[in-house]
């Protein structure tokens, strides 16, 4: 019952010395606190530390307490650092608040755990997220088990020099199969150095290798202001030739 910092000092020692009683101990800890009124904040963060087949079960269980938000946010943390299925209903509770960091931590623990069953409880939530980029997060973490609702999101942001990068792993990872051939008319159509670059990257990472030879003539001149974007999209494509230049 010392301060915080000598408290988790404590609990990590014991941790160490003997991780069944640290479990044991933490457990209880955990009862009489809540019982009391205090937050337990601590214990969960040290049950954070045990190995998983220990600490889910315990975190499930808390987990089935009315927590405050602090709280919340340590489970969450613990979910990121001990990515397992088992944590996915927790999380997709955690993303139906109002609270953006909980949100935050919620989706970041489903990315970690990186399964489809993961992936389906974020599909919801991807319409609703504001932050631009971390739309396109959660897009290529769904689209890379098939589910391509980020499709418009990549499309429609990718020409956003802040968002390109994410937008064409976003797009990398959806494979949508018209995709190539949209990229391809704004190559050929736009006069747009933004977009024209941006279907570059994204051909490229969709490894469009016929268009290698388009993309080595562009390279050629340094000058030219989508040879950067060429350049990345050769290397991407595994292109050779490119290493000169």
């Amino acid at each position: 019952d010392a301060d915080y910092n000598l408290q988790q000092s404590a609990a990590g020692a014991l941790l160490r010395i003997d991780p069944d009683q640290a479990l044991k101990v933490l457990a209880e800890r955990i009862k009489s606190k809540y019982a009391a009124g205090f937050t337990v904040q601590s214990e969960i963060q040290a049950l954070g530390e045990l190995p998983a087949a220990s600490a889910v079960p315990a975190l499930l269980e808390v987990d089935r307490l009315t927590l405050n938000r602090q709280e919340k946010a340590a489970l969450a943390a613990v979910a990121q650092k001990l990515p397992d299925p088992r944590f996915i209903p927790m999380l997709s509770r955690m993303l139906e608040t109002r609270r953006q960091d909980l949100r935050y931590g919620a989706v970041e623990g489903l990315r970690k755990i990186d399964t489809p069953e993961a992936a389906r409880a974020l599909q919801p939530y991807l319409k609703e997220e504001g932050d631009l980029y971390r739309k396109l997060q959660i897009a290529e973490f769904i689209g890379r088990h098939g589910l391509r609702d980020g499709y418009p999101y990549a499309m429609e942001h990718m020409s956003e020099s802040h968002l390109l990068e994410q937008a064409v792993a976003a797009l990398a990872a959806i494979k949508e199969p018209k995709s190539a051939g949209v990229l391809r008319d704004i190559l050929k159509t736009s006069n747009d150095t933004g977009w024209n670059g941006a279907a570059i990257r994204a051909l490229g990472a969709l490894g469009e290798k016929d268009l290698a030879p388009q993309f080595l003539e562009i390279a050629q001149d340094l000058k030219r202001p989508l040879a950067p974007f060429a350049l990345v999209a050769l290397a991407d494509l595994g292109e050779a030739k490119a290493l000169p230049r």
